[in-house]
């Protein structure tokens, strides 16, 4: 038998694994936790060396946190993480996000609905520091925060 090297990182990599984890460790939520895992840089990589106090401190619950723990070798080292993922013609509906944008002073609040959130790529990305942008987690059943360095991808009728 010839030995495989493992797959490249790259940013496709952690969805995958997380869409991975859902479908067959029963981690109903798993995609949920791509934003807070990206912001703190852990991907399938390096998952199983990652403290796991420091994936609770991300608000990853502790049996989720051991299952991608031990899920996360096999799976990068399995052909499903070196697979090129072919494109299919039919694209799968995006996952509704609600946000909620409220105004710092008090003065109000807006919900507004998106696909998700991506970093922040230049200075024309920076939200108006009037506003406080949430998020609702479907996890723990509230609005949390957007995390730093991150923007709503809004839905083109919310503008």
């Amino acid at each position: 038998p010839t030995a495989t090297s493992p797959a490249k990182n790259s940013p496709t990599k952690l969805p995958q694994f997380l869409q991975y984890a859902e479908k067959n460790l029963s981690i109903g939520d798993a995609t949920s936790y791509r934003f807070r895992l990206e912001q703190a840089r852990f991907g399938p990589d390096i998952l199983a060396l990652v403290d796991n106090k420091a994936l609770t401190d991300i608000g990853i619950p502790e049996g989720d946190v051991i299952r991608l723990k031990q899920a996360a070798p096999l799976w990068w080292n399995s052909t499903d993480a070196k697979r090129k993922r072919v494109s299919v013609d039919a694209e799968p509906e995006p996952k509704c996000f609600r946000f909620e944008r409220r105004w710092v002073d008090g003065s109000g609040a807006a919900t507004m609905f998106g696909t998700g959130m991506r970093p922040i790529e230049d200075i024309d990305d920076i939200p108006n520091p009037a506003h406080a942008w949430y998020y609702y987690s479907e996890e723990i059943h509230a609005l949390v925060p957007v995390p730093p360095d991150f923007i709503a991808i809004l839905d083109k009728d919310e503008f």
